[in-house]
């Protein structure tokens, strides 16, 4: 995972992150317990993969979507059609800025365009179809170019700018410049 995954840890995927981290660094982790979270998971893309695949929302729109494909990503699920459909779904759509804004505010579990782009990196360069690589590497370089220009305004949407620029191999000037950013950018 390197610095940029090690760092920093959010209020919203602490967990995901923690247990990912735990297994990568090789700390015991309760498998049985992760295996039946990804099941629930994986159980509810599988239900809406046509629906994904036609457009069609599942409960939360793109909100849920970045955050399955994040989550199932740290846990290094496979690829399967389940997944590229999850991409699909997501790239499609991509506002024209680069971004996936959010759609419905509700923080701390949803508040922020920054980390749901953020989140929708790592997913796309996870579950992207090999046969489309091209064009869903076009995607990530268009939402590493928002990123790089965003402004976060709290310590959050910070901790996901970096992350974001890291897995979408964003431009090292731009990741340094945010490196360690502890408060929003008019707190300094």
């Amino acid at each position: 995972m390197g610095w940029c995954g090690l760092h920093f840890l959010s209020q919203q995927h602490a967990a995901d992150l923690a247990v990912s981290i735990a297994r990568d660094r090789g700390f015991p982790v309760n498998e049985a317990a992760v295996k039946r979270a990804q099941k629930l998971t994986f159980d509810f893309l599988d239900a809406r993969r046509e629906r994904l695949l036609e457009g069609l929302p599942p409960g939360g729109g793109q909100n849920t979507m970045s955050s399955l494909l994040f989550t199932m990503s740290l846990e290094h699920v496979p690829a399967d059609e389940t997944m590229e459909a999850g991409a699909r779904y997501m790239k499609v759509l991509q506002a024209d800025d680069g971004s996936w804004p959010v759609l419905n505010h509700r923080p701390p579990l949803v508040s922020s365009t920054i980390g749901i782009t953020a989140m929708t990196v790592k997913g796309l360069r996870t579950y992207a179809p090999a046969s489309q690589k091209a064009e869903y590497d076009e995607s990530v370089r268009k939402a590493v170019a928002w990123l790089a220009k965003s402004m976060p305004q709290t310590n959050e949407e910070s901790i996901f700018k970096v992350l974001g620029l890291c897995w979408g191999d964003g431009p090292k000037s731009a990741v340094a410049e945010n490196r360690g950013v502890a408060s929003p950018p008019a707190a300094r």
